[in-house]
């Protein structure tokens, strides 16, 4: 009878509150594609013109107060330091795209900028904003790929090169639905 009564309690202790899912996220993304432009030469021909940031980014604040989070850094979109600024672009066979090569120089403020203000961002309650992105990603043929974005911000210091992250920063990650988008090989 005592065995019993241990099953049934571990059982209970172990399935209790196992269909609750975690809360969601406040922070919402979504990604858009920036449509090209065409301007019409003095001669009448139409030029096609693509924007050179082709990904608008969309944070949504969906609770009721305002949440603080970082602009880009050198280095965040290459993962380098918190925040990430995670830009995934997969092929037709679901294969990730490495993303190009640069300097491995990071982490300070960018030139002209003062840290932390130029990177702070408030979203009020209910509020948005946008930041346009260039995928940096090593495309050999063009094609269509599908994009995700990762916001990503758990550092493990309250450190950067540039001086301490800002008190209040919203902390987890929050990742868009996908995009797809056509790519042309990285010049």
């Amino acid at each position: 009878m005592k065995a019993i009564l241990i099953v049934i309690l571990l059982i209970t202790a172990f399935t209790h509150g196992a269909d609750k899912q975690p809360p969601a996220s406040p922070l919402k993304i979504e990604l858009s594609a920036t449509p090209p432009t065409v301007k019409v030469t003095k001669l009448g021909e139409e030029l096609i013109c693509y924007p050179s940031n082709p990904v608008t980014v969309t944070f949504t604040n969906s609770s009721k107060t305002p949440i603080r989070i970082l602009k880009p850094l050198d280095g965040s979109e290459w993962l380098w330091i918190m925040p990430h600024y995670k830009l995934i672009a997969t092929d037709d066979q679901n294969h990730e795209m490495p993303l190009n090569s640069r300097c491995g120089m990071f982490g300070s403020p960018y030139s002209g900028t003062k840290w932390p203000d130029d990177y702070l961002v408030t979203i009020p309650a209910g509020g948005a904003y946008k930041l346009s992105l260039r995928p940096n990603h090593l495309i050999k043929t063009a094609g269509t790929f599908t994009l995700r974005f990762q916001y990503i911000f758990t550092p493990k210091t309250d450190q950067t090169p540039g001086g301490p992250y800002p008190p209040d920063l919203w902390r987890g990650e929050a990742t868009s639905d996908t995009l797809k988008m056509k790519l042309w090989p990285s010049q």
